[in-house]
């Protein structure tokens, strides 16, 4: 009985490792679609471009002057009746028309000059956002103002010297 009980068990053993495997296909006269796809990609790659628009950054200064002959002493008075700059600032102006944003930054270093004259940068530092597709005239954009003092002494000349310099400095 042994043997019998082995040799049904062996048998239900095997029969159980054979798995029915059940497929789908197309069988005769069946219809199959036929299907056509399209895939596109746009690749948007960065574009850099941004506007530096700046007033002239030459100041001068006038000095009005009337001179009177003394003729006891034949030699001029000289009265000073107006003085001044031309203009005390002058601005500069960053916009970005790229597609990615920049940061801009301006400075001023002076001149290492003796001249009486002072100039400082106001502003002129800012993260300025892309540009929008199809609204140029909405461009981010950051002013520095560059503003001039004092009374230039001898060393400045009708020739001009230079008191200070502007570094602008763009950085994606």
């Amino acid at each position: 009985m042994k043997k019998i009980l082995t040799m049904v068990m062996a048998l239900a053993l095997v029969m159980s490792l054979a798995v029915p495997a059940f497929a789908y296909g197309p069988g005769e006269g069946e219809t199959l679609d036929v299907k056509a796809k399209y895939n596109t990609s746009t690749s948007t790659p960065t574009i850099y471009s941004v506007d530096i628009d700046w007033d002239s950054l030459t100041f001068t200064y006038n000095e009005k002057n009337t001179k009177t002959w003394k003729p006891s002493t034949h030699s001029y008075t000289t009265t000073t009746t107006e003085a001044g700059w031309d203009k005390t600032s002058a601005n500069i102006t960053v916009t970005n028309h790229s597609n990615a944003a920049v940061t801009v930054a301006m400075a001023y270093t002076a001149a290492a000059t003796d001249s009486g004259v002072t100039a400082t940068l106001t502003g002129g530092s800012k993260t300025l956002a892309a540009g929008v597709e199809n609204q140029a005239a909405k461009a981010d954009s950051v002013t520095g103002t560059v503003t001039i003092s004092g009374k230039p002494n001898s060393s400045v000349t009708a020739n001009g010297i230079t008191v200070g310099s502007v570094t602008i400095t763009i950085n994606k």
